[in-house]
């Protein structure tokens, strides 16, 4: 009888063994659709829309914090009252994040605990200076890891971006061919496979001194890396800064890859200018109300953040956001 109890109970626990193994094994395949609906926020209906009245509410706007103020805790007073709940964390007082004290940075968690308001992505300028193997690694050493930690704690997102094409400036960087090479593809590459291990979406921005210039370019790079934790962060004025042309007809070619947006405005340089002239959305050359349609159309629900290069004292940001507000319905 006690060799029968013995048998039994060893079934028993095999099945069990196997029932848990057979568990784990279906929330390792679920894992990265579970971690990275911080880029498509599930709603209870997902279909495309062109109805005004829900329109409005799909509109998730926000700012990034330092356009109105370094100190986080202004920023977010003045957003607060101008009806902006959702921030982004690029400067501090001391420091780009997160090269920053630790006070500045309890700060921020404080803030953003004690007024209940969303960080919806950080920005450390990942990236965005590394030309060669040297400065790649070293930015992965010295920035990559307190850049992670920051996204795990404060369960958000990480931007990034494209690597600078040699000896590209903000002057010269039209004049610069900007095919992407393969080791920048392999470079990009294993930053993704590091934060996918630690659980980071990132969100790739195109930037005119960078290999991924363009919407299109940096749906390339997302495309040939192939990782699901890698995303768009969506620049159409960085990208006029680099075509002098309105982006709007890129939009098609990338949606399936944008999980993010950056909202300026700008009136086109020439060809033979350096920079362009940022203005308040919609006295530009970007035909923002048929990019929103195209968007709204499309079904996006990411977050779009107010980067508008311009000093947002609290009359100037209600006046920027009535603005994008009402381009969004257009």
């Amino acid at each position: 009888m006690r060799v029968g109890y013995v048998s039994r109970y060893i079934a028993l626990m095999r099945s069990l063994v196997v029932g848990l193994w057979s568990l784990a094994g279906s929330r390792r395949r679920n894992y990265r659709g579970s971690l990275y609906r911080l880029f498509w926020p599930q709603t209870n209906d997902q279909r495309p829309t062109t109805d005004r009245s829900v329109l409005v509410h799909k509109l998730k706007l926000g700012i990034l914090a330092d356009e109105i103020s370094r100190d986080f805790r202004e920023a977010v007073r003045i957003g607060k009252a101008a009806g902006i709940e959702r921030f982004e964390v690029r400067f501090l007082p001391s420091g780009r994040i997160p090269r920053c004290d630790a006070h500045d940075l309890h700060e921020v968690e404080a803030v953003a605990q004690g007024e209940g308001i969303t960080i919806t992505a950080i920005s450390p300028g990942l990236f965005k200076h590394a030309a060669t193997e040297q400065e790649y690694h070293e930015q992965m050493r010295e920035v990559f890891p307190a850049a992670s930690d920051l996204a795990l704690r404060w369960k958000t997102k990480l931007m990034v971006f494209g690597f600078r094409k040699p000896e590209a400036t903000e002057k010269n960087f039209a004049a610069i061919p900007g095919a992407i090479p393969a080791h920048v593809i392999a470079w990009m590459g294993e930053v993704v496979a590091q934060a996918e291990q630690l659980g980071v979406p990132l969100l790739l921005e195109p930037e005119p001194i960078s290999w991924t210039d363009t919407g299109l370019r940096a749906a390339e790079m997302i495309r040939r890396v192939g990782h699901a934790g890698l995303r768009m962060n969506y620049d159409p004025g960085n990208v006029a800064w680099m075509t002098r042309r309105d982006p709007v007809d890129e939009w098609p070619e990338i949606a399936d890859v944008v999980a993010h947006m950056h909202l300026k405005d700008t009136l086109l340089a020439p060809a033979d200018g350096n920079f362009p002239a940022w203005v308040v959305m919609g006295k530009g050359d970007i035909n923002y109300p048929t990019l929103f349609r195209q968007m709204c159309a499309a079904g996006f629900q990411g977050d779009i953040s107010i980067e508008s290069h311009l000093k947002m004292a609290p009359l100037l940001l209600e006046e920027y956001k009535a603005a994008v507000e009402r381009l969004w319905l257009e």
